[in-house]
């Protein structure tokens, strides 16, 4: 299940045409509230338009503007947690499909 947190600003709703959306592997969740507190920092992270944490499936989700914010920037956000953010399977290489 994705974590929401109570009383947190919802992301912004108003995703821009050329929104990215991608799914980084988390490696160090060892509860619900590592997930929480990934989200958080996520969603309050400048060009980030929406973000869930599945402590389960150790993703995060985020939907973010590329123009103000790539996928390596995304994955220090994790990391300066610590908590390491995996690069994103690369949907070309047929050895992970």
């Amino acid at each position: 299940t994705m974590t929401r947190i109570a009383n947190e600003k919802p992301a912004n709703t108003l995703l821009p045409e050329k929104a990215a959306r991608v799914d980084l592997p988390i490696e160090g969740m060892s509860c619900a509230g590592c997930a929480a507190r990934i989200q958080s920092a996520l969603r309050h992270t400048d060009g980030v338009l929406d973000v869930g944490v599945n402590f389960a499936t150790g993703r995060a989700t985020v939907t973010f503007d590329p123009a103000a914010k790539n996928v390596n920037q995304l994955r220090a956000v994790v990391d300066d947690l610590g908590y390491h953010a995996l690069a994103p399977p690369d949907p070309n290489c047929r050895a992970e499909r």
